[in-house]
């Protein structure tokens, strides 16, 4: 009787330890998951906080916008961090008298639509104007 109860004891010992270890083990696989998730996230924020700096660069500011108007105000909330809706003034580069004002909306597109704006924005600004005027003009 004494050589069965001390058997099951260590066969219980044996069980407890061997649970506790796969309890070690998987607590370390999920703290694992955690950091990884943890540092993905991070990532995803820093990258999205850097393209809100972008997107603060890119839009003109008050100074430029005061060339064209003696009165205005921009009312520019994204949905999230940074947003697809932009506005860009350009002044016809031979007849300062003619200037184009573009507002676009990029509704729930995002991130992704932001960035296809703002590639709108740097295409506008390095490609001449005067030739798109004209040709608008012609037809």
């Amino acid at each position: 009787m004494l050589f069965t109860f001390i058997y099951v004891v260590f066969f219980a010992a044996l069980v407890f330890s061997a649970l506790r270890m796969s309890y070690e083990n998987e607590k370390i696989k999920v703290d694992n998951q955690k950091n990884e998730i943890e540092r993905a996230h991070q990532n995803i924020t820093d990258s999205i906080t850097y393209a809100e700096h972008i997107q603060k660069a890119i839009l003109q500011k008050d100074e430029k916008i005061a060339l064209f108007f003696k009165q205005y105000y921009v009312f520019l909330k994204p949905k999230d961090v940074i947003g697809g809706d932009f506005y860009l003034l350009i002044q016809h580069p031979s007849d300062k008298n003619i200037s184009f004002v573009i507002v676009a909306d990029c509704s729930r597109h995002g991130v992704p639509g932001h960035f296809v704006n703002f590639g709108h924005i740097i295409f506008k600004r390095n490609n001449s104007t005067k030739s798109r005027y004209e040709s608008c003009q012609n037809a």
